[in-house]
């Protein structure tokens, strides 16, 4: 049951309700949900409500606008960062309901006095924008392709990847995300996966390796999360890039945890036979370095200090919690570590590890919204072209700058068989544009130099057209190699043969 959210129209829906006597509660078929599978940002799904009331029309009128209320909390949540959120404004019924697109009944449950139900709520994209700028919060909207997991656990003699029998990665298989603006992947650990790439490759970031494995999952980055004992876990080695910023390195802080950088970290570790390291208990450390394939990797530190309550008889708790009844153990729970060391997590930090799991996914959420934070309303405009070899390449390139909420509008300037000249009209600056079209598979790049190659014997130069942005999308075919220009072969690397064309002086 879909319904626009016209006020006046959801005040007349529940008298549908009374039309017949409920004899407790009566169960409504479920709707297919046509929202469920909708990719949308706006779009809260599931949100329960469950009212008692004086009436079955009441309680489900009062149910809705609960729904719609728990529904717009989420999506505050959703899209701005942990140290925004009691930013969040006061809101009454009828200001919620204004931003309301429209909500979804996904199963219900009603009586005489109480109505029970799961709602989907789809908000207005330019009402939530507007309440967002006008109350001077930052927020993001753009929503990730999926980051890939490889959790590699140091807490042995060796790092070990592709061992199920970790606690790490046991507790990352049976971790289920939010859902949110960066979607989260673990690969299934199959022969395919290490094949792709093993743990030495995973530790030294080898970009091929990566690519191989993000590209089977459809993943647009990598994150290999290591986990150790506090203090034991090195930090990885800093960029050689010398054109990388002084410090490419990102780090964020999360309810729980505590977040340092890799030389505080280096730091920190404690010196052999020391009474007050050996004597207190041992916590435990994340550092995870995501791989986007542009640019420099980002590193997140989280540390993990020792829980106050440990179990009397030191009981280590981690993948699949046994039943609280006493029963046996449900399936993937292991006590038992492995024979060779990998994994063996002391018991004051092994129950540690699923609580670690839900900070690494927090900060590498926050990290995202950081790092795609719209400040302003500002409409900004770019001149694109795009190239182009079938009217299939030039349908598919709309179709995915329609899906892209960051863009507000395009307009056509000139169209032929090999090319379209657009603009472009957009929210943020031109990198978070980049990032945004990236996550639709379109990949932007700067204008070429306004002129390469050598300078011609007459000493004219010539014409120039007008330097645009060029736009395409990564399942295009590939452009073609260009002819040389005043003498200069194409290189092969920029697609070229590195030889001049037949004929060429």
């Amino acid at each position: 049951m879909l319904v626009r959210c016209i006020p006046l129209l959801r005040r007349f829906l529940p008298l549908a309700l009374v039309a017949m006597p409920l004899a407790g509660m009566t169960a409504l078929s479920p709707v297919p949900s046509v929202a469920q599978t909708r990719d949308d940002v706006f779009t809260v799904e599931r949100v329960p409500a469950d009212v008692t009331a004086a009436s079955a029309a009441v309680a489900r009128e009062q149910g809705i606008a609960q729904a719609q209320r728990d529904a717009f909390a989420r999506l505050f949540d959703r899209l701005t960062l942990d140290e925004d959120g009691a930013r969040l404004p006061a809101l009454g019924a009828a200001e919620i309901e204004q931003m309301v697109d429209s909500f979804e009944v996904v199963s219900e449950r009603s009586s005489s006095v109480r109505y029970v139900a799961e709602i989907n709520v789809s908000f207005r994209p330019a009402a939530v924008r507007s309440l967002m700028l006008s109350n001077g919060i930052r927020y993001a909207e753009v929503r990730s392709k999926p980051v890939l997991i490889l959790p590699v656990d140091e807490t042995g003699q060796e790092p070990v990847l592709w061992q199920r029998e970790t606690p790490w990665r046991q507790a990352w298989e049976n971790f289920s995300a939010p859902p949110s603006l960066l979607p989260i992947l673990v690969p299934y650990g199959e022969i395919q996966d290490v094949t792709d790439i093993d743990v030495n490759e995973a530790l030294a970031g080898n970009e091929e390796a990566m690519r191989r494995i993000a590209d089977r999952y459809g993943a647009g980055a990598v994150a290999v999360a290591r986990l150790g004992l506090d203090g034991e876990l090195q930090p990885p080695p800093p960029p050689q890039d010398p054109f990388a910023p002084a410090d490419p390195t990102s780090f964020l802080a999360s309810p729980g945890s505590a977040m340092t950088s890799p030389d505080q970290a280096a730091e920190a570790v404690p010196s052999e036979g020391g009474a007050e390291d050996t004597d207190r208990p041992r916590g435990l450390m994340s550092i995870v370095t995501i791989h986007r394939f542009q640019g420099q990797p980002e590193v997140l530190t989280v540390e993990l200090p020792p829980s106050a309550a440990l179990p009397e008889d030191g009981a280590v708790t981690v993948g699949v919690e046994p039943a609280a009844t006493g029963e046996e153990p449900a399936a993937g729970f292991s006590e038992e570590l492995p024979e060779d060391g990998a994994g063996a997590v002391p018991p004051e930090a092994a129950q540690l590890v699923p609580a670690a799991v839900t900070q690494v996914a927090a900060a590498l959420e926050q990290n995202w919204i950081r790092a795609n934070l719209l400040e302003t309303g500002n409409e900004s405009v770019l001149s694109v072209r795009v190239p182009l070899s079938s009217l299939k390449e030039w349908m598919e390139t709309r179709s995915r700058l329609a899906q892209v909420p960051t863009v507000t509008r395009t307009r056509l300037i000139e169209l032929s068989r090999d090319q379209a000249d657009i603009e472009l009209y957009y929210l943020g600056d031109s990198n978070g544009l980049r990032t945004a079209l990236a996550q639709r598979d379109l990949l932007l790049s700067e204008p070429p130099p306004a002129f390469v190659g050598q300078m011609p014997l007459s000493g004219a130069m010539p014409p120039q057209a007008e330097p645009r942005w060029q736009l395409q999308w990564r399942g295009a075919a590939a452009v073609q190699p260009q002819p040389a220009v005043y003498g200069t072969p194409v290189p092969a690397d920029m697609g070229g043969t590195g030889t001049l064309p037949p004929g060429t002086p």
